[in-house]
């Protein structure tokens, strides 16, 4: 025996080293895969929900309600005394110009002189489809109030009117 030293080898395959090594870049390589993949698709549905929101805004662009005031009448109307009596009523339209309905909230028609209320009307809350036009009707009766003096000491209709 007192040849060279032979070298001692480990008994292990060297085919299993090989297979292993490129499973774990496999593995490896599919962790970035999957990483690059989620990037992709959480783009591309940023990408889509921006498009959408442009398209619902462009299409239904929301749009402010026409409302027209179509005629004010004074359907009974006295002086008497230096007061006056009268009915007022106002023809409104709302128009909703949208592709969506139009929520119209609890309001008031207030009718001043001089700074004093002389007259008021609940306005009810309604829904207007889209492309509709709803019709209000306010009546309500001004019960006796004093008209202001002018300078010449004599009241006047006019008075208040601006």
């Amino acid at each position: 025996m007192g040849g060279t030293p032979q070298q001692q080898t480990n008994p292990v395959d060297k085919s299993k080293l090989d297979r292993s090594a490129a499973c774990s870049i496999i593995l490896r390589s599919m962790g970035h895969t999957n990483l690059a993949s989620c990037i992709v698709v959480t783009i591309f549905l940023i990408f889509v929900v921006i498009v959408i929101l442009i398209v619902v805004f462009s299409v239904f662009k929301p749009k402010d309600p026409k409302i027209t005031v179509n005629a004010v009448q004074l359907p009974t109307f006295s002086i008497s005394n230096s007061t006056v009596n009268f009915t007022f009523s106002q023809y409104i339209y709302v128009k909703n110009p949208n592709r969506v309905v139009f929520t119209h909230y609890d309001s008031s028609l207030q009718l001043m002189y001089f700074g004093n209320q002389v007259g008021f009307m609940f306005v009810p809350a309604c829904k207007i489809d889209s492309g509709r036009t709803w019709y209000l009707v306010s009546t309500f009766s001004v019960e006796s109030f004093p008209l202001a003096a002018t300078s010449t000491g004599r009241p006047t209709v006019t008075d208040g009117v601006s």
